[in-house]
């Protein structure tokens, strides 16, 4: 193979290489990623037991959470309702500046009570989604079967 042959081969290798390794500029409406890391309980008496769910986000942005106090980032639901319970989570980087972040949120749920008293107890699911400001939804994250027991006097 002659030298010119060579390098217009080799040019053109890591040409295509360079090329393939370079991100899409389309990295702004990726979407955040979570992972429920646990529960602080999995069963709770109904108007007496609070419960923490513990979140871990990644983004590769950082718009996670919002200044405005009337936009709400955090979703929850329990299976048995139709309407989602929503959250609002301050800003996790500065000035929104774009950071890839990684951390923890501590979801506070006050209670759960149970739709009927005709039942010794209920069992239910949530459901956890968070959204960034670009308006991208993450994956939903789904809480081990919970269990609610008639409170106790």
């Amino acid at each position: 193979m002659d030298k010119k042959l060579h390098y217009i081969l080799s040019f053109g290798l890591f040409l295509s290489l360079a090329i393939s390794s370079c991100k899409k500029e389309d990295e702004a409406g990726s979407a955040p990623e979570i992972a429920l890391q646990g529960m602080t309980k999995t069963t709770v008496e109904e108007f007496k037991d609070s419960v923490f769910a513990v979140i871990e986000y990644y983004d590769e942005q950082g718009d996670i959470g919002d200044e405005n106090p009337d936009v709400n980032s955090l979703e929850m639901w329990d299976e048995r309702y139709e309407n989602p319970e929503q959250y609002r989570l301050p800003p996790v980087t500065p000035n929104g500046e774009k950071l890839r972040v990684r951390g923890t949120i501590r979801v506070y749920i006050p209670t759960l009570i149970r739709r009927s008293t005709e039942e010794d107890q209920e069992q239910t699911y949530l459901h956890f989604r968070l959204k960034d400001r670009a308006g991208n939804w993450s994956n939903t994250v789904r809480s081990p079967l919970m269990t609610i027991t008639p409170r106790q006097n």
